[in-house]
Parts: structure tokens; sequence; C-alpha cells
């Protein structure tokens, strides 16, 4: 089970990861916020493609709430269709992802990997508050994973 916050089609690291994953035999889902037109059943570099996004109406509401409320439902919505899955293992594609990976690992009982992709508390584009919860994150998370 791998998580990714965007859609996927264009991340070349993710597809390389995908294609490694199938080639070894593993059965891969990809859960991201991509189109859900492009969403569910759809595949992938061997990999079954799972939209978190709502349709219609419910995805037109979930986009006017302000930012934390869009986050936590997002969250909750990745975790509850990463349990859905029943994972061996959850992937979590980045600092943004790592919540919702560990709270669908948890829940599912399953191994969690972090993929960090580069030293997130220390990317420029992120004010002092978003590197303090950076940290705050990868501190509290970090060492709960099975791989980083």
């Amino acid at each position: 089970m791998l998580l990714e916050r965007e859609d996927v089609r264009s991340d070349g690291r993710v597809r390389r990861e995908i294609r490694a994953l199938t080639g070894a035999g593993h059965d891969v889902v990809l859960l991201h916020r991509g189109p859900a037109a492009h969403g569910d059943g759809e595949r992938l570099d061997g990999a079954r493609l799972r939209s978190v996004e709502p349709r219609g109406r419910a995805r037109r509401l979930l986009a006017a709430l302000p930012g934390p409320a869009l986050r936590a439902v997002r969250l909750v919505r990745y975790v509850a269709a990463a349990v859905r899955e029943r994972p061996a293992a959850v992937h979590a594609h980045d600092v943004a992802m790592l919540p919702s990976g560990w709270a669908a690992a948890r829940l599912a009982r399953a191994a969690l990997v972090y993929d960090t992709h580069e030293y997130a508390a220390g990317v420029p584009y992120h004010g002092r508050g978003a590197r303090l919860a950076v940290r705050a994150v990868q501190r509290a998370l970090v060492p709960r994973c099975a791989a980083v």
C-alpha cells in the first residue's frame, strides 16, 4: 500500500518504486488524491490506483473546508481507504503522508515504511511553523517505522 498526496502520474520516483515492488511480486495499491475519474480499478505500472477524493457534490464540499479541517478529513479518508485494503505494509511518501501512514499501519496492523525523499525539516520553502511541525511529526513517528 503506497500513500501519495498528489496524482502519481508525474512522479517518477513513485513510479519507479511501484515498478520495483510489482516486479518483485508484491500486490501494490496506490492511494492518491488524483482525479476520482482516474481512480478505482485503473492500473499504473502494475499498481491498482485508488483515489481518496470524493466525487460530485462531496468533492465541492470538501474543497470549501478551511485548511485544518480539510487536512483532517483527508487524513481520515486516507486511513479508511488504506485499512479497507488490509495491507501488509503501508508506504508513506513524504512527511505530509506520515501521519496518515502511521494511523493506517497501526489500524491495519501493518508495517510502516517512510520514504522521506529529502530532509523535510530543512526544505527552504517551509516557514518556521511548518519546520517545527515537520520536526515534531518526524520525531514522534519515525521511531515507529519498520523502515525509513
